[in-house]
């Protein structure tokens, strides 16, 4: 009898839940929506690269996120710091998500910055993470 194959969870399955629990007038989104379908504020998150740090346990993927707010930079700001917080909270709690994984690591790659807006009359800041993302062992 072989064994069952493990594979870390998506880091949508791990990131996105615990950004939309604590971050919940925001829309959470890994593919930015048409501009007809944005609500503000909005938190785009998304993969960008990474290793697999463990092909069976653990994924490390590089994720770009992207805040837009339409009060004002400051909001903006906040709403960065807000969201790397609550990263950063499920590290050091080592919450389950979804029975899925747990966040293990966090490395800020990039800050918090200031980018010029897309288009949509919103300010946006952008920051980058590496985070170590394991997979819920039962």
């Amino acid at each position: 009898m072989t064994n069952p194959v493990i594979i870390p969870p998506r880091m949508a399955e791990v990131i996105l839940p615990v950004v939309r629990r604590e971050i919940p007038e925001a829309q959470v989104v890994t593919w930015m929506p048409e501009l007809k379908d944005r609500t503000y504020p909005l938190i785009l998150i998304r993969r960008v690269g990474g290793i697999a740090y463990d092909a069976e346990l653990a994924d490390r993927p590089t994720v770009d996120i992207q805040v837009y707010h339409k009060e004002s930079l400051a909001a903006a700001e906040d709403l960065a710091l807000r969201v790397r917080g609550a990263l950063v909270g499920a590290w050091k709690s080592q919450e389950v998500v979804n029975g899925k994984g747990t966040v293990n690591f966090i490395r800020e790659m990039s800050g918090p910055n200031y980018v010029r807006d897309p288009g949509d009359n919103a300010w946006r800041i952008q920051m980058m993470l590496s985070i170590l993302i394991r997979t819920a062992l039962s």
